[in-house]
């Protein structure tokens, strides 16, 4: 018969390197995303940006380049392929807000 101490040892360290592996997916996880975070936007990213400028700039009778040139300066931008993705939902929601405010500043 199998001694009870020896498995209740088996499964406390079956348990520990469950918590280990556990505690280094947690960490590469997050690696993995500070590291996306500082990547620049993909292309379906860019171009929904791009399409929402348009569509904004037509809307209140602006210039695109304009409305870009805006957008650029408050995200730190050279262009909008450069703009970051954790910065994304942000400029989506500058965007919106323009198109919700009376004037643009």
């Amino acid at each position: 018969m199998p001694d009870p101490n020896a498995f209740e040892a088996l499964a406390a360290e079956i348990e520990q390197e469950l918590e280990d592996i556990i505690t280094d997916l947690i960490k590469d996880a997050r690696e993995q995303t500070s590291i996306a975070d500082d990547d620049t936007l993909n292309r379906n990213e860019q171009f929904s940006i791009e399409a929402l400028v348009a569509y904004i700039a037509h809307a209140k009778k602006l210039k695109p380049e304009s409305l870009q040139s805006l957008l650029e300066l408050k995200f730190g931008a050279a262009d909008i392929a450069t703009i970051k993705r954790r910065d994304y939902q942000k400029a989506i929601k500058y965007l919106v807000d323009l198109q919700d405010s009376g004037s643009v500043n």
